[in-house]
């Protein structure tokens, strides 16, 4: 099996700052985390979801490759999210993790395999990155709060 040098693991709603974002925010989250940490074009990216911003989600997306993860119920994108990443990681098939998402959840689940990484970035909005991810990750970048609505 071929290891993937890095791969993007994004809690879109947590990147946002939204439960439903729309179009031109999923748009604009994407930007600004390709913004942060370089380009991602050939790096695998796994979104993560609610099933009620799915439809959504895969229409902006849909074009960039990325696999999307759909989750209900509290912290059900973080899980489904974390399912992926955790595999991923159980098989090797990762050396190098970013994930889009402030929760202190992703923090907890990857320190047992903090060794075996050889970079851990953390991308969250400003305010939401938890103290466990920021004393965790070898890089960690704060993207400007959320835009709640674009301009018409």
């Amino acid at each position: 099996m071929q290891m993937l040098r890095r791969a993007h693991y994004v809690d879109i709603e947590n990147l946002c700052g939204l439960g439903l974002p729309e179009h031109e925010q999923i748009l604009l989250a994407m930007a600004r985390f390709e913004l942060a940490i370089g380009s991602i074009t050939g790096e695998r990216l796994t979104v993560a979801c609610n099933h009620k911003v799915a439809p959504t989600v895969g229409f902006t997306l849909g074009l960039s490759g990325a696999q999307l993860q759909r989750g209900s119920g509290p912290d059900g994108a973080d899980h489904a999210l974390l399912e992926i990443l955790l595999d991923d990681l159980n098989h090797e098939r990762v050396s190098s993790v970013v994930v889009g998402s402030g929760d202190g959840c992703f923090a907890d689940a990857l320190a047992p395999y903090r060794e075996q990484l050889e970079e851990l970035v953390f991308v969250a909005p400003t305010g939401s990155l938890s103290h466990r991810s920021l004393e965790l990750g070898d890089r960690c970048y704060l993207l400007p709060a959320p835009v709640l609505r674009l301009a018409s």
